[in-house]
C-alpha cells in the first residue's frame, strides 16, 4: 500500500512540473513577434495533448526532456527586450490629468 502512495506522489510531483513546463512554453511563446505566435502556440498545445496518453516511464521522460529542449530553443530565438530602453522612453513620455473637463499638462489631479 505504501508503495502504490508513494507512486502517486511521484506522479503528482511530475504532473505539476509538467504543468509548470507546459505554462513555461506557452508564455515564452506569446513573447514570439506577432506573426509566428499563433502557429507556435498551436503546435506547443498540439505537442502537449498528444503526449496525455503516454504511460511507459523510458517515454514520459523522453517526452519531458523534449518539452525543456523546445523551451530553451523557444528562449533562444525570442527577441529580447531591453528594458533599460523601455525605462527611457516611459520617463519622457508627457503625463496628463483631467482637471475640470480639461486636459491639463503635468501637474497633480
Amino acid at each position: 500500500m505504501a508503495s502504490v502512495a508513494a507512486a502517486a506522489g511521484v506522479a503528482g510531483k511530475r504532473r505539476t512540473g509538467v504543468l509548470a513546463l507546459y505554462k513555461a512554453t506557452l508564455k515564452q511563446a506569446r513573447l514570439l513577434p506577432h506573426e509566428k505566435v499563433d502557429s507556435t502556440l498551436d503546435s506547443v498545445r498540439r505537442g502537449y495533448k498528444d503526449s496525455m496518453g503516454i504511460t511507459d516511464e523510458e517515454e514520459i521522460t523522453a517526452a519531458i526532456k523534449d518539452g525543456f529542449g523546445r523551451l530553451g530553443y523557444l528562449r533562444t530565438v525570442t527577441p529580447r527586450i531591453d528594458n533599460r530602453a523601455r525605462r527611457a522612453q516611459s520617463q519622457h513620455k508627457t503625463k496628463y490629468v483631467i482637471r475640470g473637463e480639461q486636459f491639463v499638462k503635468g501637474g497633480v489631479a
